[in-house]
């Protein structure tokens, strides 16, 4: 898998859609992004990514809190 395209959502400023093999996977905080790393071009596993998105949600819900 690579991540084809990050780009900013409209609404919600913070976060970022993430586009893997020109597919919109998921969408992720900005924050979760730089700690990862991520970057476009990227290759990256389904587990690996299936992480992030886990510690993403896991963030967002301690956030709302």
């Amino acid at each position: 898998m690579r991540i084809s395209r990050i780009e900013k959502q409209k609404k919600e400023k913070q976060r970022c859609n993430i586009f893997i093999d020109g597919i919109f996977s998921a969408g992720l905080y900005e924050d979760t992004i730089v700690k990862f790393g991520l970057r476009s071009g990227d290759e990256i596993s389904e587990k690996e990514f299936e992480k992030i998105r886990e510690y993403d949600e896991f963030n967002y819900a301690k956030s709302s809190v």
